[in-house]
């Protein structure tokens, strides 16, 4: 209640058990904490009382968000946990912890759970299982998951689900290049990830089919899986890899139903290597894409109103190792976005950068959605008085 200047202990949540939150985006008085176990913790009064509540499984660490929220039912939610055993095959004298994740849901924002947990259960079952048992999934989310897309049922939802190739075992490898003891001895068994889709909380589903692709090779003839998938406002965004290379394509869907593959204006022999879907508008998608030969930098695209045809916003846009690039849209105030580019990305794209620490960048906005963008001018000073290092 005072900006931020003064800050108290949660008293609800035990101290060092607090993993990570989240904030309800479509109710303001909802948040959850969890844990790296079993047991979290929610409020509904922003953070004046806390109520604990159990999960079947330990949250992801897969580096996906472990909660999933639906724009229209707020009460709706996704979870997803990490399942892990113990192996021990082949000549490997030693066991191994194979994990893989599964999804849940509630439709009552975990209440039920809540009242299991004061009665002393703490088993989470309360928290129903979407899939069969073992299915694995490397990620679950909502059509609902922005107000914007309508054109699906509300009880619609996307899973990434990892298929075993070959093979009937009910565990799938997350890591298989990280499973030293798998390379060894053959017995990592390689996967896939295709993206299905259920309307009844998967009693039955689908397969999404993406097609050929815009050269005929793409889609469902990449060979690779679905890497990502991501609901943008109204427009659902599927990024499809290549099974014997780095490039991946872009497809779009404003239904979930009909697909078309995204066209965006690379320069001729460039792969598209990565994609980074940036806060976008109602009107258009807004898409960073890492091009073979640069690591530190991509370029930005803006979609057409249906989000099959690009042009370029911007060149040599500045991204971090995790693929968070520096583009920020300004809140309240339609139409200007902030972006730091690399200045010298020739140096980068022939190896003379030896540290990110050496990348110069400079800060340009745009006040029209990216349409034109100029320098970004550096006040005299900063918050302590002090010159800036940089010039317009």
């Amino acid at each position: 209640g005072n900006h931020g200047a003064q800050w108290d202990v949660v008293a609800g949540v035990p101290g060092g058990k607090a993993s990570r939150m989240y904030a309800h985006p479509f109710e303001a008085t909802v948040a959850y904490v969890l844990s790296d176990g079993t047991e979290h913790w929610l409020t509904r009064d922003e953070g004046v009382t806390w109520q604990a509540f159990s999960t079947p499984l330990a949250p992801t660490t897969s580096g996906e968000r472990a909660l999933g929220f639906h724009a229209q039912r707020t009460r709706w939610i996704l979870y997803t946990g990490e399942r892990c055993v113990e192996e021990t095959v082949g000549w490997w004298p030693f066991p191994r912890l194979v994990c893989h994740d599964e999804a849940f849901y509630v439709r009552d924002g975990f209440e039920q759970a809540v009242r299991d947990h004061s009665d002393g259960d703490r088993t989470g079952q309360a928290v129903t299982a979407l899939m069969a048992p073992d299915r694995a999934v490397a990620k679950c989310m909502w059509a609902h998951h922005t107000t914007e897309f309508d054109s699906m049922a509300e009880e619609a939802i996307f899973c990434l689900e990892v298929v075993p190739r070959g093979t009937d075992s009910a565990l799938a490898r997350r890591s298989i290049a990280e499973d030293l003891a798998g390379m060894l001895d053959g017995l990592a068994k390689p996967t896939t990830v295709r993206l299905v889709t259920s309307e009844d909380f998967f009693h039955t589903q689908r397969v999404v089919r993406f097609g050929d692709g815009n050269d005929g090779s793409g889609g469902d003839h990449a060979g690779g899986g679905v890497v990502a998938v991501s609901v943008v406002k109204d427009f659902v965004l599927a990024a499809i890899s290549h099974a014997h290379s780095d490039e991946m394509d872009l497809f779009v869907s404003m239904d979930g139903h009909a697909w078309a593959e995204s066209r965006l204006p690379l320069p001729p022999g460039t792969r598209e290597d990565a994609y980074t879907i940036l806060e976008s508008t109602k009107y258009a998608v807004f898409v960073d894409v890492m091009s073979s030969g640069s690591s530190v930098a991509g370029s930005l695209y803006r979609s057409n109103s249906n989000g099959t045809y690009y042009t370029q916003s911007l060149e040599h846009t500045h991204r971090s190792r995790d693929g968070v690039v520096d583009v920020e849209r300004v809140h309240g105030v339609a139409g200007v976005v902030i972006a730091n580019q690399v200045a010298n990305w020739e140096q980068a794209q022939r190896g003379d950068v030896l540290g990110r620490h050496e990348l110069h960048l400079r800060s340009r906005i745009s006040f029209n959605d990216g349409a034109r963008w100029r320098y970004l001018r550096a006040p005299e000073t900063d918050a302590d008085g002090k010159k800036y290092g940089c010039t317009d």
